[in-house]
């Protein structure tokens, strides 16, 4: 597991062990940290 973490950290990715509910609320905010993002850059689907 050390090789992985180590190839990870290389990357610049950490592992971390949380549990669903705290994933949730890292996606959320992530959603809405990147939502004002697409909005103040006028970004569109296609």
């Amino acid at each position: 597991m050390t090789d992985v973490c180590d190839k990870l950290a290389a990357q610049g990715n950490f592992p971390w062990s949380s549990t669903p509910e705290q994933f949730a609320a890292v996606i959320e905010s992530e959603i809405a940290r990147l939502a004002a993002v697409v909005k103040a850059a006028h970004i569109k689907t296609e």
